[in-house]
């Protein structure tokens, strides 16, 4: 459950990764089969996304290949003085 994936007490699987702090589970609410995890461990952040799982995702996923700037979009991000891009 989302709960217990984000208090670390998923069994195993969290068990084999200790010290994580912060965990939130990132849903797409538009029934899309999107998934991802950010937390912090060790005084670093942690992004994680789970792959594409489906038929449908992958043809999404090909139709995402063109880039959009997230400034853009409401999120201030940049690296190295370059706008951070992610598929649209």
């Amino acid at each position: 459950s989302q709960a217990s994936l984000e208090a670390w007490k998923c069994g195993p699987a969290c068990d084999a990764v200790p010290d994580m702090t912060e965990v939130r589970q990132i849903l797409n609410g538009e029934g899309r089969d999107a998934y991802a995890l950010v937390a912090r461990r060790a005084g670093k952040c942690i992004l994680a996304f789970r792959g594409t799982s489906d038929l449908a995702g992958w043809m999404e996923d090909l139709q995402s290949s063109a880039l959009v700037d997230l400034s853009g979009q409401g999120v201030p991000c940049e690296f190295e003085g370059q706008p951070c891009q992610v598929g649209d």
